[in-house]
């Protein structure tokens, strides 16, 4: 029996956190396929030192290990992995998540004690590792890896998409604690219940905006109603999970199948809470989904604008029809979702007027919240690939390297304004946004729980001075996690 452990790294900048969706999957089917046991090291909730980690670690006596990683996490993956595998000798080392797509080659390159990168879906690609690891079949027919070989970097078969994904396994709930989550600040900050989790209901998304990491492809590939119904019921049933974080990048591309989701939540008569913090796709959404969304219990819903500009979204591959979106928009606060809108800040060639209207657009509209993050080109990204052209390779992996973190920090910039500049719009546009009565009875009026009137009311205070608070404000946010046990 192959023991498989699979570390998911923390960030010095990270508050929220959210469940580890993509390691309870794998973990899921590789137990389904193989006779693995699993076992989830979360930083994310622990934040053990590097130290502490490995004490644990060596109580398990993994066979592999394996690191999910998101691109800001690759400082984390690279020390974590230089750490144990001086504790660890000899145990072959895994990086997977978007990280692992986005720079398989460069994280073999770069990572000595790594030797296997997962491109794409990591369920097929695990479950052969650890076939692997029993001597059950060759290095080179794994599927969806790149390796080490002999110091470089071999790019094996890619593996095929799962097709049909209702037929995987349920996520490996074991894999984790369920309370845990209620004690730790989640994703999107708004909330109503208690008792929550989250759930990914589809994979892929057809659109092409190029600042995204393609971990999932391009071909939209969903759950049918009744399997996203089967496994919310057991959530609620046997865990009592009373609300529900949807993940999807897309929930409501498929029109009929969201319906049948809310509908089949209403005839069940749960009393429910739920919330898109990933975003729902606000151009395509209309009136009668927007009521099956009010009716099923959707109290909190992120909206992805990024633009207002017709040029940048056509520029950045978006294409949102802004007219359908600031109807859209009102279509949730007319329901009484809360509702928070997010924008990129500093695409390539971006105008000054171009950003103000930007800002503008947020301003004018209904929504509830707003987040005006600084454009961050991420490897493996066209965005990426237009601001390494601009700036040379080398002077691009530099800035990526020490900002490559977090896009509240303006770290890079290929607007036509100095960086100064684009923290001070920013700045204004996080205060103009808030400072508005309207805005304010409407956050009073349908925040689902009052008692974090404080909490967001802080957050927008903080946001509106972040671009000149720099990295200090997390520190801030480290204590705070600290002192009240997160850490």
């Amino acid at each position: 029996m192959t023991r498989l452990a699979i570390v998911r790294p923390a960030n010095h900048f990270e508050v929220e956190v959210a469940p580890p969706l993509g390691p309870m999957a794998v973990s899921a089917y590789a137990k389904q396929e193989t006779d693995a046991d699993v076992r989830l090291f979360d930083l994310q909730l622990s934040r053990l030192s590097d130290e502490a980690l490995a004490h644990e670690m060596r109580g398990f006596d993994p066979g592999l290990i394996g690191f999910s990683s998101l691109t800001c996490h690759a400082p984390d993956v690279a020390r974590l992995s230089a750490s144990l595998r001086r504790h660890f000798p000899g145990i072959p080392q895994i990086v997977g998540g978007p990280h692992g797509t986005a720079q398989s080659a460069q994280i073999i390159e770069d990572m000595p004690a790594v030797d296997f990168a997962v491109v794409g879906e990591g369920e097929h690609a695990v479950a052969d590792l650890v076939a692997w690891r029993e001597g059950r079949l060759g290095a080179s027919r794994i599927r969806g890896v790149v390796r080490r070989e002999n110091g470089n970097a071999v790019r094996n078969e890619a593996g095929a998409p799962i097709e049909d994904i209702d037929l995987l396994p349920f996520l490996d709930y074991g894999l984790v604690d369920m309370n845990a989550f209620e004690r730790a600040p989640r994703t999107g900050f708004v909330r109503k219940k208690k008792k929550y989790f989250a759930m990914f209901t589809s994979r892929g998304c057809p659109y092409r905006c190029n600042y995204c990491h393609l971990v999932f492809g391009k071909t939209f590939r969903f759950q049918s109603a009744d399997r996203v119904l089967d496994e919310l019921d057991l959530l609620y049933h046997r865990y009592g999970v009373r609300e529900f974080q949807m993940f999807d990048d897309i929930f409501n591309l498929r029109r009929d199948r969201a319906i049948a989701v809310f509908r089949g939540i209403v005839r069940r008569g749960y009393d429910i809470a739920i919330s898109f913090p990933n975003g729902i796709r606000v151009d395509i959404l209309d009136a009668e989904v927007a009521d099956w969304m009010r009716r099923a219990g959707v109290v909190f819903s992120v909206v992805s604008i990024e633009s207002a500009t017709p040029r940048l979204q056509k520029q950045m591959r978006k294409n949102l029809r802004l007219d359908k979106a600031r109807r859209g928009i009102e279509l949730l606060v007319e329901r009484g979702i809360f509702t928070r809108g997010a924008f990129m800040m500093g695409f390539p060639g971006e105008t000054r007027e171009e950003l103000l209207a930007t800002a503008r657009f947020a301003r004018e509209s209904k929504l509830h919240g707003a987040s005006f993050y600084f454009v961050l080109p991420l490897p493996g990204t066209p965005l990426y690939e237009q601001f390494e052209s601009v700036v040379g390779r080398r002077q691009a992996r530099m800035k990526q390297q020490t900002h490559n973190a977090d896009p509240n920090m303006s770290a890079v910039s290929l607007a036509a304004v100095s960086p100064d500049e684009l923290r001070r719009i920013v700045r204004a546009a996080y205060l103009r946004f808030y400072l508005n009565p309207a805005r304010v009875w409407r956050i009073l009026r349908d925040v689902p729980r009052k008692t974090q009137l404080l909490t967001l009311s802080l957050t927008a205070v903080l946001r509106s001075w972040l671009p000149h608070a720099e990295f200090k404000i997390y520190e801030w946010k480290d204590s705070l996690r600290r002192a009240a046990g997160f850490a």
